[in-house]
């Protein structure tokens, strides 16, 4: 095994310098490109860190953006529906107490009822289905 070493050292030491050189500057070419790798690599995870941060604060603010318009909408929901309970339950009442109830087919006061439902605030408001103008 000695003689094995002693034999390669005698060896490398007939190989002409220029061959030493091209090695170191081989090595030194390597370890260069290794750096400027690693620091090409460090420099694009902190772009996607940025990116990804950058991008998060964005969905964050539309995700609040939509969260206030929902609310919205459900009380602008919420307050139609308590509308149209009242609007319905005082249609109930006047049918009720209307003194035509029992009778067969429906007169000029049961389709103004009607026509509540469809939205039609009061009598001679703008009227609502087929039976205008009744």
């Amino acid at each position: 095994m000695i003689a094995a070493a002693l034999s390669v050292v005698s060896a490398l030491g007939r190989l002409p310098w220029q061959l030493y050189a091209a090695a170191a500057i081989a090595f030194a070419a390597w370890v260069g490109a290794g750096h400027f790798y690693e620091r090409g690599r460090a420099d694009c995870e902190a772009d996607i860190k940025a990116a990804a941060f950058t991008e998060r604060a964005r969905q964050a603010a539309a995700n609040e953006v939509a969260l206030k318009t929902g609310a919205e909408i459900v009380s602008d929901l919420a307050d139609e529906n308590d509308r149209l309970k009242t609007t319905l339950t005082e249609i109930a009442d006047a049918a009720r107490t209307h003194p035509d109830r029992d009778a067969c087919g429906l007169g000029s006061d049961s389709l103004q009822l009607l026509d509540r439902i469809g939205g039609a605030s009061a009598p001679g408001g703008p009227a609502v289905g087929p039976h205008t103008g009744l």
